[in-house]
C-alpha cells in the first residue's frame, strides 16, 4: 500500500490529500501521537480520508468532475469570502485530514455497530425492558471540526460514535 496524493488535478486512485512527510511534520509540531511506521501512518491517513468522504454531503460546492473519487477538488467553495480555484486542495482540508488521522491512531473513526438498548427480554408472554438512554460513547473531534468548519455548510453533528 502507498499513498497516492490528490493535488487538485483529479489523480486516479488518490487516497490522501497529504504526504506522509507532511503528516509527520504536522504532528511533530503539535505533539500529536501518530504511527511509528510509515505503513501505520498511511492507514491513519486513509481512514481519515474515509471520514472526510463521510462529510461530503455537508460540504460547500460540488465536485469538479462527476467521475472523481474524492470530495476535492470542488467548485463553488468560498473560504473567508474568497472563491477557491477549482483545482485547489484547501489547507483547512489537509489539516482536517491530518487531525483525523491522528485521532485514527487512537480509535476507529467510522465503525459498524448496532445497539438494541435492551436491558431485559422475556420470551413467554413477551416482555422487553430497555435501558434509559442506552449505553454508548460519543467522541468529539473538535480539532478536526475546527479546521473543517469553513468547508462545511452545517458544522453541528460532527461526532463519531464508538
Amino acid at each position: 500500500m502507498s499513498l497516492i496524493i490528490e493535488n487538485g488535478s483529479i489523480i486516479a486512485n488518490a487516497n490522501s490529500y497529504v504526504t506522509d512527510a507532511e503528516y509527520v511534520a504536522y504532528a511533530g509540531k503539535r505533539g500529536l501521537t501518530i504511527g511509528d511506521k510509515s505503513t501505520d501512518r498511511e492507514k491513519e491517513l486513509i481512514q481519515a480520508m474515509d471520514y472526510i468522504f463521510n462529510l461530503e454531503s455537508k460540504m460547500y460546492g460540488v465536485r469538479t468532475e462527476d467521475t472523481q473519487e474524492n470530495a476535492y477538488p470542488r467548485t463553488g467553495v468560498y473560504i473567508r469570502d474568497v472563491l477557491l480555484n477549482a483545482n485547489t486542495i484547501p489547507t483547512e482540508l489537509k489539516r482536517g485530514q491530518m487531525e483525523a488521522a491522528s485521532a485514527a491512531n487512537a480509535f476507529n473513526l467510522l465503525i459498524n455497530t448496532t445497539s438494541s438498548n435492551t436491558k431485559k427480554e422475556k420470551l413467554d408472554t413477551l416482555e422487553v425492558e430497555y435501558f434509559s438512554g442506552g449505553s454508548f460513547e460519543t467522541v468529539r473531534l473538535d480539532r478536526v471540526n475546527n479546521y473543517m468548519k469553513p468547508l462545511l455548510k452545517n458544522q453541528s453533528g460532527l461526532l463519531v460514535r464508538i
